[in-house]
């Protein structure tokens, strides 16, 4: 059994074991304090009976009003705890706050193409390659997807229209305003 809870600040020093693995980049402390003031009902954190932290989302509102989107900043699940469901559930939490607090009209995330097991978890939630950020990842160099999916305000679907060619990357597809 696995309970999910707001992440908090002690959340912070409970979680480097869910960032040991090849596709989890770390952060800085103040990466992570600086989304948790941002936008504090996208960050969450799952627990096992245990009381060890398996699990985060990590999340945050990019644009404005009407033009709004959540992004996932980051998503990782302990190895031990993968193929469970534990980021179905913490992605449709951030999901659902997005769609029902903020009326954002899509959410999106950034991934790397080899990540095969990630791509597939977004692709089986509803998300498509909405474009190709050429040089995205640095190391190792690699181009990142943006994967995006409409939510309940998007009732065109305009954010499920993929572009058609890949784009540079450049700092204004950052969330860091």
């Amino acid at each position: 059994m696995v309970s999910l809870q707001p992440f908090t600040f002690e959340s912070l020093w409970e979680f480097n074991r869910i960032n040991i693995d090849k596709w989890t980049e770390t952060f800085s402390t103040q990466f992570y304090l600086y989304y948790m003031l941002k936008s504090p009902a996208l960050n969450w954190i799952a627990e096992n009976n245990s009381g060890t932290k398996v699990g985060y989302i990590i999340g945050s509102m990019k644009g404005k009003a009407e033009k709004s989107m959540g992004h996932v900043i980051a998503l990782s699940i302990c190895e031990d705890e993968r193929r469970l469901g534990l980021g179905s559930q913490l992605m449709g939490i951030l999901e659902r706050v997005c769609d029902k607090k903020y009326k954002s009209y899509c959410t999106g995330l950034y991934v790397r193409p080899k990540n095969e097991v990630a791509l597939n978890l977004y692709k089986k939630m509803g998300y498509i390659v909405y474009r190709v950020l050429l040089d995205y990842y640095s190391h190792p160099k690699e181009d990142g997807y943006d994967m995006r999916k409409s939510l309940s305000s998007d009732t065109q679907r305009i954010n499920m229209i993929p572009v058609p060619d890949p784009v540079p990357y450049s700092n204004e597809d950052s969330d860091n305003e």
